[in-house]
């Protein structure tokens, strides 16, 4: 059974409805509706699960209930008539739910790693959306197509103006006004590709505190934008009741709009746009004290911001901790010092030395690891077409240097190598290889409890240095169970270190 369908037969068993469980469980009624009819999917490490388990467990009371749950269970027992018994049971029912769990995730990930730009848009991209609004320099308009007006409205006056701006954006509300006409959104595309042609920079604080799903749909929503590095994602870690909902689109000494709504509603309130300076400058106060207390989503780097790119990977790979790294195909920290030769072979002196001193850092860092903490890295072994046609990249070529550079099959038996040589002198170094070619092609580096790095190996390159606490443990989930599924086809290091002597035979 579904999450949805085991959360709607323990609400009817118990005769609950959305509010009442919603009271014993600090979740939104409309929320709750949402996970009940399936749109809405459980996030894994979600503190809420216990309390629903908690308060059906204490309303079970009746012979023929318990029955039921049994037989829905599958189970073979009776269930416990202990309530804290019966709690964890229901709890762990609720949790399995092998075949939702990773989906929404992986969609991510797929979308995030086979994303590519459309042509450069040109200059006049966009510029038929673009729309005046009257003389005034305040105006209200009310509905959902009133809060589409001023919004491109606002998106314009930050177009036509000649100043380069960080824009500060957030909003809370139904977000349907923008998501159900495919017209309207096309617009709000072409208007946003515009702002960011202009040099302009966005600061977007993302509501995402409620579950994974959204999160992830909040994420993807703006990954377009987030390709280019010119956004700065947040987000506020605490509940928010939902009861009143805001938008807030601030470009200071430009425009800015401003609009709240009650609940879900979206077609009655009003929809202020305004030029007024006074009234920019007390809404970007407002916007400044709220960051305050945000936290940053994630970081996002290309190839043009590889420095500051370095300097994080550097020390988030000295930070203690278990590790899990699923490479495409390979890692560059197990990749022989007569690979790296090669690709500095290709450069002038000076990206010479910056490869190398590259190279040298991560090697360290894992080495040093290895030591204290488990290693774990999850390895794809591509076929001798893909060798032979030099579609298999070094890791990260573009990253270090101009350009990619592909392996040869040579190439790829000494890297095999090195990995066996490594497996053998360090016992906390373990590979687990990737047989499923449909595999997502990404690159996830995952420490528990602490942050993750993924990155997108195919052009163009982009890398997500995340630390949010459910992001994070949802990643290293998503990485632990595709260990757990591989071990069972591989059972062993030693089986694993046979199976790749044979490859390089």
């Amino acid at each position: 059974m579904k999450f949805s369908e085991k959360l709607d037969l323990l609400m009817n068993m118990t005769k609950t409805s959305n509010s009442l469980l919603s009271l014993n469980t600090t979740l939104d009624a409309s929320y709750i509706s949402r996970m009940r009819n399936g749109k809405r999917k459980p996030v894994k490490k979600g503190d809420y699960i216990e309390k629903m388990a908690e308060y059906f467990s204490k309303n079970l009371n009746e012979k023929y209930q318990l029955l039921s749950l049994q037989d829905a269970m599958g189970a073979t027992e009776n269930l416990p008539k202990n309530k804290d018994k019966l709690g964890l049971l229901i709890s762990e029912w609720l949790r399995d739910d092998s075949d939702e769990k990773t989906s929404s995730l992986e969609g991510f990930l797929d979308d995030f790693s086979n994303f590519s730009f459309n042509r450069s848009p040109s200059s006049s991209d966009g510029l038929d959306d673009i729309i005046k609004l009257d003389q005034n320099e305040t105006e209200a308009h009310y509905g959902t197509k009133g809060k589409r007006h001023v919004v491109l409205a606002f998106l314009s006056n930050v177009i036509m103006s000649q100043k380069r701006q960080t824009l500060l954006l957030f909003s809370d509300e139904n977000m349907e006004w923008l998501t159900e006409s495919a017209e309207f959104t096309a617009q709000w595309s072409n208007l946003m590709k515009q702002v960011i042609m202009k040099g302009n920079r966005i600061k977007i604080i993302h509501t995402v505190s409620r579950d994974l799903d959204e999160m992830l749909s909040a994420i993807g929503k703006w990954m377009p934008l987030y390709m280019t590095g010119s956004i700065e994602p947040y987000y506020y870690p605490k509940k928010r009741d939902g009861v009143f909902r805001r938008t807030l689109f601030v470009s200071p000494d430009v425009a800015a709009v401003t609009s709240s709504s009650f609940g879900d509603a979206q077609d009655g309130g009003a929809n202020l746009f305004t030029k007024e300076k006074e009234i920019i400058d007390g809404l970007k106060e407002e916007f400044d004290a709220f960051l305050s207390v945000c936290r940053p989503l994630m970081k996002v780097f290309t190839p043009h911001s590889r420095n500051a790119y370095f300097d994080i990977l550097s020390e988030f790979e000295k930070e203690s901790g278990d590790t899990i790294i699923k490479s495409e195909p390979l890692s560059i920290m197990t990749m022989p010092p007569v690979l790296i030769g090669k690709i500095s072979s290709r450069l002038d002196e000076s990206k010479r030395k910056a490869v190398k001193d590259y190279y040298n850092l991560r090697c360290k860092n894992f080495i040093r690891l290895v030591k204290t903490n488990g290693i774990h890295e999850i390895i794809k072994i591509p076929d001798k077409i893909e060798l032979d046609s030099g579609s298999v990249l070094y890791p990260f070529t573009d990253m270090i240097q101009e350009g990619d550079i592909s392996y040869s099959t040579e190439d790829f038996r000494h890297h095999i190598r090195n990995i066996i040589y490594m497996m053998e002198t360090y016992k906390n170094y373990t590979v687990h290889i990737e047989d499923n070619p449909e595999d997502i092609k990404s690159v996830i580096i995952a420490k528990e409890n602490l942050g993750v790095m993924v990155a997108k190996p195919i052009k163009p390159s982009v890398i997500l240095a995340i630390n949010e606490s459910n992001l994070t443990s949802a990643l290293w989930d998503y990485l632990n169970d595709k260990i757990r599924r591989l071990d069972k086809i591989i059972e062993g290091k030693t089986t694993t270190i046979e199976r790749l002597r044979k490859l390089v035979r």
